[in-house]
């Protein structure tokens, strides 16, 4: 199933790990928890979800993982947050890059998940600032992104966004953030604007790693 339609978020899971309630209907299923749960308990939760699911940890060590509906791990993020790889993962025919941890404050890492063609890059970490390194990664590289840990939000182009924040805050309700993704406007700033033709290498090598 394509990922074109809406993207369900648990910000904060409960302290036991993974709810097993079932969330509103979506393509994609993605989940913060404190810690990574072993992987034939995420298999089981993911079959029983019957979509697509990404969990990604919390924690002091962060990590995210990848699972297709049958609960077959499609793709790992490193256990080390200063590993130079970068985690990609094409989704229902969209490009979805992970970034955890330390990684979400080397800018080099987000220019080059949008060379490839990224269009959602999801964070998971610990207490993210408003308007952080993934905002400015989304006005600097124009890719969507989704802070899940939390709260979360979605970061978009500041002309995409109504108030012109760039920074979309999401609605729980029960326990689930759902956010409908607006790819047609993306494309459309996209053919005003190309990565490639854009590129600002003084705006995005300004900020060091380390700047929290």
């Amino acid at each position: 199933m394509p990922l074109e339609m809406s993207l369900s978020v648990v910000a904060v899971a409960a302290a036991d790990g993974l709810r097993l309630d079932a969330p509103p209907a979506s393509d994609l299923l993605v989940l913060s928890v404190p810690s990574l749960p072993p992987l034939p308990e995420l298999a089981i939760f993911t079959a029983r979800m019957n979509r697509p699911v990404i969990v990604g940890t919390s924690g002091p060590e962060t990590r995210a993982v990848v699972l297709d509906r049958w609960g077959r791990v499609a793709a790992a993020a490193p256990s080390s947050a200063r590993d130079d790889r970068l985690v990609v993962h094409r989704l229902g025919g969209r490009l979805v890059g992970l970034m955890s941890g330390s990684d979400r404050h080397v800018p080099e890492k987000a220019r080059a998940m949008a060379l490839m063609g990224v269009d959602l890059v999801l964070g998971f970490g610990r207490d993210p600032k408003p308007y952080g390194p993934l905002w400015a990664y989304t006005q600097q590289n124009q890719f969507l992104a989704l802070e899940v840990s939390g709260e979360p939000a979605l970061y978009l182009a500041c002309e995409m966004s109504t108030d012109g924040s760039g920074a979309q805050p999401l609605e729980i309700r029960g326990g689930w953030a759902v956010v409908e993704l607006p790819w047609e406007r993306r494309t459309r700033l996209l053919e005003a604007g190309s990565v490639l033709r854009d590129l600002n290498p003084e705006a995005y090598l300004i900020q060091p790693w380390w700047d929290g």
